[in-house]
């Protein structure tokens, strides 16, 4: 067993590619990433100069990768029966190169055994800060749509969206400064990614990111409370979902937090499916 690191996101993505596609809906943060970072044409940058690499004993057992902020993704094949010990070989590669994590993310199963081998190795302990689960759509569900229009984002949406993508990051592990969210809304609008319900004005809003070989991520689900409980964001994310349908994507995948159960009914009635848990978590010191 070899644990392989990469200088690139080519190189990566040459190498595990084939790998994470065997489970594509599954694999879209780590996928979705290595193709923005490999698309000259895509506008996003890591925060941080990024670590990628790969365990491999004849077949790929593991992928890691960080590009935000000392957040490592792990994700491989759970049923593997290699994968306890390319997950002590990984733990064992980072804490001897120090190379900086402050949290992971992964499916449960997998970024769970991480962090308990983590925790022993570093005497940090690591804490949820996030169960999720990751949810499959391939056919919208007829619904009752609410009063309204959607609609693409226009500039003239630009500072709200702002102010609603800082909104929506306090319930994330990860909270968006003001001067990011402005950049991120910005990004979108000139993208043409971001999309509201339209009600005399915009009342809820979705995002599509992350694209993948059939697939796409809905993210930035939001619904100001004063909007809430009147059906905007069921029709904003079914529009958009089967908008990406109608593009030419055989899927929509998105993460759901699964303290929300609201959340998680809304999707479940426009058709999405939930295919994985996933979870976030936090590294403190002890």
């Amino acid at each position: 067993m070899k644990l392989q690191t990469f200088t690139t996101a080519h190189e990566c993505l040459s190498k595990v590619e084939s790998f994470l596609l065997k489970n594509e809906a599954v694999n879209n943060l780590p996928l979705g990433i290595l193709y923005s970072l490999t698309n000259a044409k895509s506008s996003y940058k890591p925060q941080i100069d990024p670590f990628f690499a790969a365990v491999e004993e004849e077949d790929i057992v593991l992928v890691m990768m960080i590009t935000s902020p000392h957040r490592l993704i792990v994700c491989g094949e759970k049923t593997h029966p290699r994968l306890a010990s390319a997950l002590q070989l990984s733990v064992r590669h980072l804490t001897n190169k120090n190379v900086k994590v402050t949290s992971i993310i992964g499916i449960k199963d997998i970024a769970s055994q991480f962090a308990e081998i983590w925790s022993r190795k570093s005497g940090c302990s690591c804490i949820v800060m996030m169960d999720q689960s990751i949810y499959r759509l391939r056919h919208v569900n007829p619904i009752k749509y609410s009063s309204g229009r959607f609609r693409v984002a226009t500039q003239e949406d630009c500072s709200l969206i702002a102010q609603w993508m800082l909104a929506f990051s306090e319930s994330l592990s990860e909270r968006l400064k003001p001067e990011d969210a402005q950049r991120m809304s910005e990004n979108a609008i000139r993208k043409s990614t971001i999309f509201l319900w339209d009600n005399n004005g915009p009342v809820s809003m979705a995002n599509k990111t992350r694209p993948t070989k059939n697939g796409a991520v809905v993210n930035f689900v939001y619904t100001p409370p004063e909007y809430q409980r009147k059906g905007y964001a069921t029709s904003c994310v079914a529009s958009l979902s089967q908008h990406l349908l109608d593009s030419g994507y055989q899927f929509c995948t998105l993460y759901t937090d699964l303290s929300n159960p609201i959340s998680n009914r809304i999707y479940m009635n426009i058709g999405y499916q939930p295919i994985e848990d996933s979870i976030v978590y936090q590294i403190a010191d002890n």
